[in-house]
């Protein structure tokens, strides 16, 4: 648990006892004209380094010397022997009596940062902080911090990190990263950065402090990292600088090598930008593209088409990205671990059916769970399998990751750093390798999709569009079918599988990005007389429909019953056709009376005949009537305008009045 300090109230606590610290860390020191002076940051006699002591910039140092500079806080960690921003926050609150705050490390609470970088001016005054978050999830955020403005945002323009050191130099490495800098610079090298990492816009930093100066370029071993140096690059070469050269390549060291683990294993850092080699600036050209046009010919499509392979027939295909959407407490999570069970079956799985097909597919199956425990997993798998696995299926090919007992979930994607972009974490990347190392993955389930996406899905549509984009990428990669778990709102109303589909939670884009999607929804209507017809005693919230209501494909779209198995606590299909009464006329005419009255009262009114028809929407007509022909429903109707039971309304007040009402609701006049 991390914990708060208020690092606003520890600021004022130091500097209001400044005269006091300044001569127990420097007795060699003196005061002189607003400053106190001091040979360098050490307390060697001098005067070269000036701690400001009146005004806004009270607490700044600056080292005329070195053209190193900060603020109070950093005196603190100097003198005191403690380095890392947090760490020196804690020290002050220690020595002043003040607690701390106990706080999870969350982005609305963030707790203390890790680290901190200062960005200085020209004339080594403060413009810009850059803190650096570590949460126990592996992830890591950096958030600026405007001296000027007193907001979190990045200053206009960003200057160059270390500027003051640059401006008394001719041979600079930029390099990725703050960090990267520092120990650069701990190492006897002069080097800089850009604020807002490789995904920086290098429009916003002013670099022209660069111009006519001798620039090596030493990027992090990985594609961001070049590209970071190509933009870099093409921005330095428009000054110009006087020379430009880049590091070589390092094929020997692992993904994202950086100079800081140059520094850590020791390496002859001098001998290897010793061999950086002239940086020749790639025309740009459409062969540079990730896409070659060229490549994609008709020829692709000359010989017979591959056989679209299903996990479960006619219902969920191999390698796309698909959707099961329902109500919370429906139990979408039971039915995917239900169906990865039957596939990690062997053969016998491909007597087992799932969403009311087949299962046709047996291999491997990958549950990411972000919101039940492994207790809670194990728990559900007895239900589903009495007695457990039990040499049932092949423990190897089963793999469900309980993200409450690893630390909660990961990210899919982020905003890139810097940018408005997005980019993915590392870990998903990390995740995409292992399972495209898996043999014979067949399923692959996000459970729930909000818990992993790591962005905005219901108000941004480029959100939606992006992980849906790269789950899809996954599926194609692994020939698996990648299925999320997703919310549908709120039940009321609920009658056909085109509803469902509307009511899938967040920007439509979600459901515009996956290849499949499949609903399931309370069958309130119904339920009593389901429970009835399968002799079993009424339970609440057990009877749904389900059906497939988006699908790129042949799919079977039949909407089927579901009963929720008092044993294995699973929906299962059940063969149930509730036959509806025979009515006579006077009973059909009062249904339908009632039911044209219903859907005045509800702004959705119907009318004679169209895409509003009586009989084009008669899933909303009461079960005793959808069998009924067209012109039966249609005469009906008119018999019943005619003898004055119903009436013609118009909805929008233009004097249409092809709607139909019920004379006592008013709007018939």
């Amino acid at each position: 648990m991390q914990f708060y300090y208020d690092s606003g109230l520890l600021k004022k606590r130091v500097l209001r006892d400044l005269e006091i610290w300044l001569p127990q860390w420097y007795p060699k020191g003196r005061g002189s004209k607003g400053y106190f002076e001091i040979g360098d940051i050490g307390g060697t006699p001098g005067d070269s380094l000036k701690i400001c002591l009146a005004g806004a910039k009270r607490g700044l140092w600056y080292d005329f010397a070195t053209a190193e500079g900060g603020d109070v806080f950093s005196l603190w960690g100097i003198n005191r022997g403690i380095s890392g921003f947090g760490n020196i926050l804690k020290d002050i609150a220690g020595y002043y009596g003040i607690n701390g705050c106990e706080v999870p490390g969350t982005k609305e609470k963030r707790g203390s940062p890790n680290r901190r970088h200062v960005y200085l001016n020209a004339d080594g005054d403060i413009s810009c902080y850059i803190y650096r978050y570590e949460y126990t999830d592996g992830r890591k955020e950096f958030l600026p911090w405007n001296e000027a403005t007193g907001k979190t945002e990045f200053p206009s323009p960003r200057p160059l990190y270390r500027l003051p050191q640059l401006m008394k130099t001719d041979k600079i490495i930029l390099v990725e990263g703050e960090k990267c800098a520092d120990v650069l610079v701990a190492a006897g090298f002069s080097a800089t950065t850009l604020m807002g990492g490789a995904n920086t816009r290098i429009e916003k930093t002013d670099i022209s402090p660069l111009k006519g100066k001798e620039v090596t370029l030493w990027p992090d071993n990985d594609v961001p990292g070049r590209k970071y140096a190509d933009n870099v690059a093409e921005a330095l070469l428009k000054l110009p600088v006087s020379s430009l050269k880049i590091t070589p390549p390092t094929p020997d060291k692992p993904a994202k090598w950086d100079v800081a683990d140059a520094v850590a294993e020791k390496f002859d850092i001098a001998g290897f930008l010793a061999k950086a080699e002239i940086y020749k600036l790639q025309e740009k050209t459409e062969a540079n593209g990730r896409l070659k046009i060229a490549d994609f010919t008709g020829a692709m499509f000359a010989a017979e088409p591959p056989e679209l392979q299903f996990v479960v027939k006619n219902t969920i295909p191999r390698g796309v990205v698909g959707l099961l959407s329902a109500m919370g407490d429906t139990g979408k999570g039971m039915l995917l671990l239900d169906l990865a069970l039957k596939i990690c079956q062997d053969k016998t799985g491909m007597s087992l059916k799932a969403f009311g097909n087949t299962v046709t597919t047996t291999g491997s199956a990958v549950i990411f769970a972000g919101e039940d425990t492994a207790d809670e997993i194990h728990r559900r798998i007895y239900k589903l399998m009495p007695g457990g696995l039990n040499g049932r299926i092949d423990p190897a090919k089963l793999h469900i990751i309980p993200l409450p007992n690893t630390g909660g979930p990961f990210a899919i994607a982020r905003k890139c750093r810097g940018s408005d972009e997005f980019c993915l974490t590392e870990e998903f990347e990390s995740i995409k390798m292992q399972l495209k190392a898996i043999p014979d993955l067949a399923l692959v389930v996000f459970d729930p999709l909000a818990s992993f996406a790591g962005l905005d899905l219901n108000a941004d549509p480029r959100a939606a569009s992006y992980i849906t984009g790269q789950l899809a990428a996954l599926a194609t990669a692994t020939n698996a079918a990648v299925i999320v778990a997703h919310h549908i709102r709120k039940n009321d109303g609920i009658t056909t599988p085109q509803e469902a589909r509307d009511a899938i939670r967040g920007t439509t884009a979600i459901v515009d990005g996956v290849r499949f999607a499949i609903a399931f929804w309370a069958n309130t209507a119904e339920e009593k007389k389901i429970f009835a017809e399968l002799d079993q005693e009424y339970r609440p919230n057990a009877c749904f429909k389900g059906a497939v209501v988006k699908a790129n494909f042949g799919a079977d779209r039949t909407v089927r019953n579901y009963i929720r198995s008092r044993a294995r606590a699973v929906l299962e299909e059940v063969p149930v056709k509730i036959v509806p009464k025979i009515l006579s006329a006077e009973e059909f005419d009062k249904l339908l009376i009632e039911a044209i009255g219903e859907a005045e009262n509800a702004g959705t009114p119907f009318a004679i005949s169209g895409i509003s028809g009586l009989y084009e929407n008669r899933e909303k007509l009461p079960l005793e009537l959808q069998d009924a022909s067209r012109d039966f429903i249609r005469n009906t109707a008119k018999r019943l305008l005619a003898s004055g039971q119903i009436c013609r309304t118009s909805q929008t007040g233009n004097g249409d009045k092809k709607w139909l009402g019920i004379p006592d609701a008013g709007r018939c006049a």
